[in-house]
């Protein structure tokens, strides 16, 4: 097995798809930077959070659930996590970071609370 060390970390890796994403681009067939990098480019991309503030909003938080204080676990190298950047369609702003099932919920919510509150108003 061939290692390859990530063009972010250095960190020095097996060259598989358990560490690196595929990309056909490359000489080699997989993209620079080990997957734990690139999640923290996407996150850096998609919410304007760097490692740092990402891993400060987790502490923040206590390592919970914004809404229903579910145990949000970070990525590694292994493990994707659980955890999903709440935010502002309308601003991009970042509210917090909440599990799946808040985030789908609270998308739902915010797409027909006029709806939702007239019924739950009903006798």
């Amino acid at each position: 097995m061939t290692d390859k060390e990530c063009s972010q970390c250095k960190d020095v890796l097996p060259l598989t798809t358990a560490y690196f994403r595929k990309n056909n681009k490359q000489k080699n067939g997989f993209r620079p930077e080990c997957k734990l990098c690139s999640f923290y480019k996407d996150i850096k991309w998609k919410y304007d959070l760097n490692r740092e503030e990402y891993l400060d909003l987790y502490k923040k938080q206590n390592g919970r659930c914004a809404l229903c204080r579910k145990n949000l676990h970070l990525p590694n190298r292994l493990l994707k996590t659980n955890i999903h950047v709440d935010h502002n369609h309308m601003t991009g702003e970042v509210r917090g970071m909440l599990c799946m099932n808040c985030n789908v919920n609270l998308g739902w919510y915010l797409n027909k609370k006029d709806r939702v509150n007239e019924y739950a108003r009903k006798k």
